[in-house]
């Protein structure tokens, strides 16, 4: 996205409007009992997608392993939301170049 300035897909983006979203509500829960309902109804439609997807993704219906996939999908989403939104701000808010810390592998 830093090269061409834009998202080379809108489904790109989706992780970070989603996690900006849920933030946003959350905040706004405190002044507003609507927008934690907003906050709690968003977050059940993800898990019910990512429930979902987790049955349709697995051969073994156990629950145990159901559990784990759904908590990978989350996890999945979350860090890639973050990391997107982290980049964001640092490539076009602050004006940043690309630090080592960042390039470097940690395996």
């Amino acid at each position: 996205m830093r090269k061409h300035r834009l998202p080379s897909s809108q489904r790109q983006l989706a992780p970070s409007v989603f996690i900006l979203t849920l933030l946003i509500f959350g905040l706004a829960a405190l002044f507003s009992p609507l927008a934690g309902l907003l906050a709690m109804g968003l977050f059940t439609a993800y898990l019910t997608a990512a429930t979902l997807a987790a049955v349709s993704a697995t051969k073994s219906y156990d629950p145990a392993n159901l559990a784990l996939v759904v908590l990978s999908f989350a996890s999945m989403h979350f860090a890639y939301g973050l990391g997107l939104f982290h980049s964001f701000v640092d490539f076009f808010v602050l004006r940043r170049k690309t630090t080592s810390r960042m390039s470097e592998l940690t395996r």
